[in-house]
Protein backbone atom coordinates (compact mmCIF):
# COMPACT_ATOMS: atom_id res chain seq x y z
CA UNK A 1 0.00 0.00 0.00
CA UNK A 2 2.86 2.41 0.88
CA UNK A 3 4.36 2.15 -2.62
CA UNK A 4 1.06 2.61 -4.30
CA UNK A 5 0.70 5.91 -2.34
CA UNK A 6 4.20 6.74 -3.04
CA UNK A 7 3.91 5.80 -6.99
CA UNK A 8 0.60 7.37 -7.05
CA UNK A 9 1.76 10.82 -5.00
CA UNK A 10 5.16 10.21 -7.86
CA UNK A 11 3.24 10.56 -10.87
CA UNK A 12 1.03 13.32 -9.54
CA UNK A 13 3.92 15.54 -9.23
CA UNK A 14 5.21 14.87 -12.40
CA UNK A 15 2.68 17.62 -13.96
CA UNK A 16 3.39 19.87 -11.83
CA UNK A 17 7.36 19.55 -12.48
CA UNK A 18 6.99 19.43 -16.32
CA UNK A 19 4.93 22.86 -15.85
CA UNK A 20 7.10 24.37 -13.82
CA UNK A 21 10.79 23.69 -16.67
CA UNK A 22 8.48 25.28 -18.98
CA UNK A 23 9.84 28.42 -18.66
CA UNK A 24 13.47 28.75 -20.75
CA UNK A 25 16.39 30.10 -18.51
CA UNK A 26 16.05 33.30 -20.82
CA UNK A 27 12.38 33.82 -19.81
CA UNK A 28 13.31 33.89 -16.40
CA UNK A 29 15.81 36.01 -16.29
CA UNK A 30 13.87 38.10 -18.58
CA UNK A 31 10.97 37.77 -15.59
CA UNK A 32 13.54 38.50 -12.85
CA UNK A 33 15.13 42.01 -14.79
CA UNK A 34 11.52 42.85 -15.19
CA UNK A 35 10.72 42.95 -12.21
CA UNK A 36 13.45 46.13 -12.16
CA UNK A 37 13.48 47.11 -8.29
CA UNK A 38 13.42 45.03 -5.17
CA UNK A 39 14.74 45.43 -1.45
CA UNK A 40 17.98 43.02 -0.39
CA UNK A 41 17.38 42.39 3.09
CA UNK A 42 21.39 41.65 4.63
CA UNK A 43 19.99 40.84 8.21
CA UNK A 44 21.06 38.32 10.70
CA UNK A 45 23.97 37.56 12.98
CA UNK A 46 26.17 40.10 11.82
CA UNK A 47 23.82 42.99 11.70
CA UNK A 48 24.55 43.25 15.50
CA UNK A 49 28.75 43.43 15.30
CA UNK A 50 30.90 45.89 13.75
CA UNK A 51 32.28 43.43 10.43
CA UNK A 52 30.73 41.38 7.95
CA UNK A 53 32.91 38.42 8.78
CA UNK A 54 31.75 37.82 12.56
CA UNK A 55 33.07 35.42 14.95
CA UNK A 56 32.31 31.96 13.96
CA UNK A 57 31.53 31.01 17.64
CA UNK A 58 29.62 34.19 18.28
CA UNK A 59 26.20 33.35 20.82
CA UNK A 60 22.75 33.18 18.58
CA UNK A 61 22.23 35.48 21.97
CA UNK A 62 23.33 38.20 19.89
CA UNK A 63 20.43 38.38 18.21
CA UNK A 64 17.61 39.94 19.80
CA UNK A 65 15.67 42.43 17.08
CA UNK A 66 13.16 43.23 19.78
CA UNK A 67 10.83 45.68 17.55
CA UNK A 68 10.99 43.01 14.31
CA UNK A 69 7.87 43.48 12.31
CA UNK A 70 8.67 42.28 8.67
CA UNK A 71 4.95 43.42 7.73
CA UNK A 72 6.84 47.05 7.97
CA UNK A 73 9.60 46.10 5.92
CA UNK A 74 7.26 45.24 3.40
CA UNK A 75 5.29 48.52 3.64
CA UNK A 76 8.63 49.98 3.14
CA UNK A 77 9.33 48.33 -0.16
CA UNK A 78 6.09 48.56 -1.49
CA UNK A 79 6.37 52.50 -0.63
CA UNK A 80 9.40 52.34 -2.81
CA UNK A 81 7.69 50.79 -5.65
CA UNK A 82 9.77 47.34 -5.32
CA UNK A 83 8.77 44.32 -6.44
CA UNK A 84 10.47 41.74 -4.70
CA UNK A 85 11.89 40.98 -1.32
CA UNK A 86 15.62 39.20 -1.40
CA UNK A 87 16.64 38.00 1.73
CA UNK A 88 19.65 36.22 3.14
CA UNK A 89 18.55 33.18 4.91
CA UNK A 90 21.91 32.27 5.43
CA UNK A 91 24.76 34.03 5.17
CA UNK A 92 28.49 33.15 5.59
CA UNK A 93 28.40 33.59 9.19
CA UNK A 94 26.19 30.35 9.21
CA UNK A 95 23.34 31.55 11.44
CA UNK A 96 20.42 30.40 9.72
CA UNK A 97 17.15 32.67 9.83
CA UNK A 98 14.77 29.77 9.90
CA UNK A 99 13.77 26.86 12.24
CA UNK A 100 16.20 24.52 10.72
CA UNK A 101 16.40 20.97 12.24
CA UNK A 102 20.18 20.68 10.67
CA UNK A 103 21.71 23.24 13.45
CA UNK A 104 21.10 24.88 16.67
CA UNK A 105 23.42 28.05 15.21
CA UNK A 106 19.67 29.52 14.12
CA UNK A 107 16.73 32.12 15.21
CA UNK A 108 15.42 29.64 17.36
CA UNK A 109 18.58 29.08 19.79
CA UNK A 110 18.16 33.57 20.23
CA UNK A 111 16.15 35.41 22.24
CA UNK A 112 13.86 36.11 19.70
CA UNK A 113 13.06 32.30 18.97
CA UNK A 114 10.63 33.25 16.50
CA UNK A 115 11.17 31.56 12.41
CA UNK A 116 11.98 35.33 10.64
CA UNK A 117 12.17 33.42 7.66
CA UNK A 118 8.26 32.45 7.90
CA UNK A 119 7.32 35.67 9.06
CA UNK A 120 8.53 37.36 6.14
CA UNK A 121 7.28 34.96 3.72
CA UNK A 122 4.29 35.53 4.91
CA UNK A 123 4.66 39.07 5.05
CA UNK A 124 5.53 38.93 1.41
CA UNK A 125 3.21 36.92 0.06
CA UNK A 126 0.15 38.82 1.72
CA UNK A 127 1.34 41.74 -0.01
CA UNK A 128 1.45 39.97 -3.31
CA UNK A 129 5.11 40.25 -3.69
CA UNK A 130 7.40 37.92 -4.62
CA UNK A 131 10.42 36.18 -2.19
CA UNK A 132 13.46 35.69 -2.95
CA UNK A 133 16.18 33.78 -0.80
CA UNK A 134 20.55 34.26 -0.63
CA UNK A 135 21.71 31.08 1.16
CA UNK A 136 25.85 31.03 1.39
CA UNK A 137 27.02 27.88 0.95
CA UNK A 138 30.05 29.30 3.06
CA UNK A 139 29.57 28.61 7.02
CA UNK A 140 32.59 30.38 9.41
CA UNK A 141 30.76 28.52 12.03
CA UNK A 142 30.76 25.03 10.72
CA UNK A 143 34.32 25.67 9.62
CA UNK A 144 33.18 25.84 6.06
CA UNK A 145 35.46 28.74 4.54
CA UNK A 146 36.81 30.03 1.43
CA UNK A 147 40.53 28.88 2.62
CA UNK A 148 39.50 25.50 2.85
CA UNK A 149 39.13 22.88 -0.05
CA UNK A 150 34.99 22.53 -0.58
CA UNK A 151 34.40 19.07 -0.56
CA UNK A 152 31.22 17.37 -0.95
CA UNK A 153 31.46 15.67 2.83
CA UNK A 154 31.73 19.68 4.50
CA UNK A 155 28.32 21.14 1.99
Amino acid sequence: MKKYISTLLALLAVPMMMAAQEKSLHQLQQEFVDLRLGLFVHFGLPTYQTADWTDPDLSPEVFNPVKLDTDQWVKAAQSAGMKFICVSVKHHSGFCMWDTKTTDYSVMSSPLHRDVLRELVNSVHKAGMQIMFHFSILDTHHRIRPTLPFTPEKI
